[in-house]
């Protein structure tokens, strides 16, 4: 499963730079956080393997996909003096959901684990539509890239 997920990553990855260069780097950063939300919801729900299987490698792909969309916006809107600081703070707040997902597996009946999963990835679909509504477009495409300078 994570073997087909992470070709599927690698091929949605290259297919997006490919893309990204016609609609823009935050059109690519929406759909692919929608989807790699929607994917996990529809996992979340999925009675038969290969659905699952399906949403799991859309999500793989998906996520790999945001992580270049955050990676180059985080890269051209924060200033080189805070950037380091940004970096640590993107870093902890990628880390705190694990222990609280331990917790959530550990207290929660697994008969309810689907509902809070998909409770969870609608909290991060919302949140993705809402900041991709009120982020500044022209700060992602006016500046150089990092390579340029």
């Amino acid at each position: 499963l994570w073997t087909v997920g992470a070709v599927v990553s690698i091929i949605s990855v290259y297919v997006a730079s490919k893309v990204m260069k016609r609609t823009g780097i935050v059109v690519i950063g929406t759909v692919a956080g929608i989807l790699a939300s929607l994917a996990i919801l529809v996992a979340s729900v999925a009675h038969v393997f290969t659905v699952y299987a399906i949403c799991v490698a859309l999500f793989l792909a998906t996520d790999g996909v945001y992580a270049i969309y955050i990676r180059t916006a985080r890269a051209r809107i924060v200033p080189m003096e805070q950037f380091g600081v940004t970096v640590g703070v993107i870093v902890l707040f990628s880390l705190i959901p694990f222990p609280l997902a331990g917790m959530v597996v550990a207290v929660i009946p697994q008969g309810h684990l689907s509902l809070v999963l998909g409770f969870c990835t609608m909290i991060c679909l919302l949140v993705t539509v809402v900041s991709h509504m009120k982020i500044d477009r022209s700060a992602l495409t006016e500046l150089p890239s990092p390579s340029e300078g």
